[in-house]
């Protein structure tokens, strides 16, 4: 496909500089740790009044977005065919499974040192479903509340090949539209299903697939799309975006304003995304300060910092009430032992690599 805004090849063999508002892997992991940091704000806000800490919820929105980008940017695995398919799914596991079963461990097994949110410490077939992504849709509690989003996020990764697929194919605009209708019809069937009330399906809607929120996911595909500037997602691909903006505000009217109050279960926003963008392209010239490889750390320690934090935040409200420097203090530590958690695991996994490989290697003569 040709670019809309082709630039032309620089002297000397350069590389065209990419446009301003494309995110290379640097910003990838600024606008990683801007989400983290306004999830967890949003984590705050629900022990202690916080100015727009609701709002601060939509980081888990741009993660959304940033899964999409990625891909079209980013993947150097993009499935033409079952076994590429099978290859991509099992690297996108392996990326993310190890620190997900290392994090549900260790809250198991300091379950047994404080009591979980249970009252109690977790048991057995409590860990086995949260570690196996299921706990939901048993009806269980998973070990903290963000780890909902890994079994999510693997839907997602499962979704992104058929987008694509399709997005090559089709207007960007009609497979907005399509992604909307798709999911209310769901979101509907499942009031139907149910018979829950209101909140309880806005839960189940907006955690359980993305299937109910095929929008948000076509969203950062059409983004990713549009950074390439690639002819079909230029002019169209903004219409598809301003339409989804228009589809989120809609979402945002109080329910007594609407046809269907189910109408707006697919949708979770549209303008936090918009600031985390902006703000990661303002944060740039800070970060780029930061050496590459510590950069990256920490924007991969972004998973493991995502799940931690909220397991101590209840304990530490219940013992020390509203005191910041505890909360800052929380908040650091959670940071460290994400990041050690990403070198370890790292330790781990690359160990395991080289003896495998070690050991299929011939001998020599």
């Amino acid at each position: 496909m040709k670019s809309n805004h082709a630039t032309p090849p620089l002297s000397g063999g350069q590389a065209p500089e990419k446009p301003w508002f494309v995110l290379d892997s640097r910003a990838m992991d600024v606008s990683r740790i801007l989400a983290s940091l306004s999830i967890f704000y949003f984590h705050l806000g629900l022990f202690c009044p916080l100015p727009l800490a609701s709002y601060a919820q939509q980081g888990v929105e741009y993660f959304i977005f940033l899964a999409g980008i990625s891909y079209v940017l980013f993947s150097k695995s993009k499935p033409a065919g079952f076994d590429e398919f099978a290859d991509y799914l099992k690297k996108r596991f392996i990326s993310l499974f190890p620190i997900y079963l290392l994090i549900n461990l260790g809250i198991f097994l300091g379950s047994f040192l404080h009591a979980s949110s249970l009252g109690r410490p977790f048991s057995v077939l409590e860990f086995l479903a949260s570690t196996a992504g299921i706990s939901q849709y048993l009806g269980w509690h998973y070990l903290t509340a963000p780890m909902w989003f890994v079994p999510f996020i693997m839907q997602v990764y499962l979704l992104l090949p058929l987008i694509d697929w399709i997005l090559q194919r089709a207007n960007a605009v009609l497979v907005v539209l399509a992604a909307t209708v798709i999911s209310w019809l769901l979101a509907l069937w499942l009031s139907v299903a149910m018979h829950s009330d209101f909140d309880h399906l806005s839960l189940i809607c907006k955690i359980w697939s993305p299937a109910f929120r095929l929008p948000d996911v076509c969203v950062g595909m059409i983004l990713g799309r549009i950074m390439l500037s690639e002819t079909r997602e230029g002019r169209t691909g903004l219409a598809a975006i301003l339409l989804f903006g228009l589809l989120s505000w809609l979402s945002g009217l109080p329910q007594n304003t609407l046809v269907f109050a189910i109408f707006h279960l697919p949708f979770s926003g549209f303008v936090t995304p918009g600031i985390l963008y902006g703000l990661t392209l303002m944060c740039l010239p800070i970060f780029s300060r930061m050496g590459t490889k510590l950069l990256r750390l920490l924007g991969r320690a972004t998973l493991p910092f995502f799940l931690i934090q909220c397991v101590p935040l209840q304990a530490i409200e219940h013992k020390f009430g509203h005191q910041p420097v505890i909360w800052a203090a929380d908040f650091f530590v959670c940071w460290l032992l994400a990041v050690g958690c990403t070198v370890g695991v790292d330790q781990v996994t690359s160990g395991i690599a080289t003896k495998r490989n070690s050991a299929v290697k011939p001998a020599a003569g």
